[in-house]
């Protein structure tokens, strides 16, 4: 086994690995019992191997697994799955995805002794993998999205008036956000998990972390929708709006922006708002 064995898990699992004697030289990463914590430790880390529960608030492992595959392809991370059932639908997707090992429920320290005696047998086992083919379409549209890399992505100059219309400011904060709804329009309708996958791209793109791009994100909306352009904002948006509930999340407002730039691109003339 490597010296200096990093696998990240989750604290429901300490009770079984707490029973359990590590070879010399590694060591348990815990991260919060949700997608989010497991993310965020993820793409900061980049363990050697995780261990995770399938199901997890606000995204489940494939959606984990998928973006963490295609953004650091070159990281030979070992992934077990944990999950109460095991269909053959399941078991399909797990693998498509980029999953080594899926581990049924309840978890026993015969389980995890497996995971390691695979990580002490595997040598490039993860690098000859090949990814699916849409895996490797959204990894060439994440390169393609970045500033000065060739033409600019379709709808990026409706989105750059779009954003000045509204009142956001050239800023970090701002470029965060135009970058995540860029990723958006450039997947064609394909949902992208916004914790799974773009946080951490965009955090992969400006050099920060994935709770890093939300803060920065959710601080350029809250700007803009507390400085007053209310009727900018109704103006473009309409009756998707709904002001008595408070701005809305990171993730709707980037479906938002997105739809209105597919509604310009689609129509003869830019929809533009009136001027006032």
């Amino acid at each position: 086994m490597k010296k200096n064995l990093r696998i990240l898990t989750v604290p429901a699992l300490r009770p079984v690995l707490d029973r359990m004697e590590l070879p010399p030289g590694a060591e348990w990463l815990y991260a919060a019992d949700d997608s989010a914590g497991v993310a965020e430790q993820l793409f900061r880390v980049q363990p050697d191997a995780v261990i995770m529960p399938l199901s997890m608030r606000d995204a489940d492992a494939v959606e984990i697994i998928r973006a963490y595959r295609m953004l650091l392809a070159d990281r030979l991370t070992y992934f077990a799955v944990i999950t109460p059932i095991a269909t053959a639908e399941l078991l399909r997707e797990l693998r498509c995805c980029g999953a080594d090992k899926v581990i049924r429920m309840p978890v026993t320290v015969r389980d995890i002794a497996g995971v390691l005696e695979e990580l002490s047998q595997r040598n490039t086992r993860l690098s000859a993998k090949k990814p699916d083919a849409g895996i490797h379409e959204m990894h060439e549209l994440h390169y393609r999205n970045g500033a000065g890399r060739g033409e600019p992505p379709d709808g990026c100059l409706i989105l750059d008036g779009m954003l000045a219309s509204l009142g956001f400011s050239r800023c970090e904060a701002t470029e965060f956000l135009r970058y995540a709804v860029l990723l958006v329009l450039q997947a064609h309708g394909r949902r992208l998990p916004v914790t799974g996958f773009i946080y951490p791209s965009v955090a992969r793109e400006f050099g920060v972390t994935p709770s890093g791009a939300e803060r920065r994100i959710r601080k350029a909306i809250a700007g803009v929708w507390n400085s007053g352009n209310g009727a900018m904002i109704r103006a473009y948006f309409g009756g998707t709006v709904d002001t008595s509930r408070g701005r809305p999340s990171n993730s709707e407002f980037i479906a938002m922006l997105a739809d209105r730039i597919r509604l310009e691109m689609a129509s003869e003339q830019p929809v533009v708002p009136p001027s006032r």
